[in-house]
């Protein structure tokens, strides 16, 4: 916490928890860390947040391996997002090729990566989301997606309406 009182970072660590199987079986946390996640945000001069680094790590699960994200999030002067990139990274983890019988198991890192970008009109309301998805395991990207989402609002002194429309784009 800064002098204002605004949260600067913030960490959550879980730790896995053995147990004894003796009488009166007990639980004892280990030194080991299943999942972290540490959150850091940074304010402008008027205390307007502008940058928020989130980070997520997931020790060794069975199928997918360690699991590493970050996502950085940047606002504009209003405190409104603009834009988002995320990375998704599995360490080690299993992936099949073919299909039965000829089935195969490899493994190997994935990463996963995503960009959006928001829009606003001049009242502040989100008018468009574009969002890039792709892979970009060994250093080659493949798979690319992008989506589109409008916004549309209607408001009346009796009812707000948002419609959302997402357009996916062929590559």
């Amino acid at each position: 916490i800064d002098l204002t009182g605004k949260i600067i970072k913030k960490t959550e660590t879980n730790y896995l928890v053995k147990y004894k199987n003796w009488i009166g079986e007990k639980k004892v946390r280990s030194d080991e860390i299943t999942n972290k996640t540490v959150q850091e945000y940074t304010y402008n001069e008027a205390g307007v947040l502008e940058k928020e680094v989130r980070q997520y790590f997931s020790h060794d699960d069975f199928i997918f391996g360690d699991y590493y994200t970050t996502e950085i999030i940047l606002y504009n002067e209003q405190g409104q997002k603009v834009e988002c990139n995320e990375k998704r990274e599995y360490k080690n983890g299993w992936e099949t090729i073919g299909e039965r019988p000829n089935l195969k198991i490899v493994y190997k890192d994935k990463i996963f990566l995503e960009h959006t970008l928001y829009y606003y009109d001049s009242e502040g309301n989100l008018t468009r989301e574009e969002l890039k998805k792709w892979r970009a395991d060994e250093g080659i990207e493949t798979d690319v997606e992008h989506f589109t989402t409008h916004h549309f609002y209607v408001k009346d002194d009796e009812y707000e309406e948002h419609l959302k429309v997402t357009v996916k784009e062929i590559v």
